[in-house]
C-alpha cells in the first residue's frame, strides 16, 4: 500500500492517510539534519 498513489487516486480515506506525529517529527528532524550536513560540507570545501 503506497499512500502517495492513494492520495492521487481519490483520497477517500483521509483519516488513514494522516501520518503519525512521531513520523512527522522524524521526517522533519531528518530534513534539518541533511540541511545542516550539506551546509557543513559546503563550508569545509572552501
Amino acid at each position: 500500500r503506497i499512500s502517495a498513489q492513494s492520495d492521487v487516486d481519490g483520497g477517500a480515506s483521509p483519516a488513514q492517510e494522516v501520518p503519525e506525529p512521531g513520523t512527522v517529527l522524524l521526517l522533519g528532524s531528518g530534513l534539518l539534519g541533511l540541511v545542516a550536513v550539506c551546509r557543513r560540507l559546503r563550508r569545509s570545501y572552501r
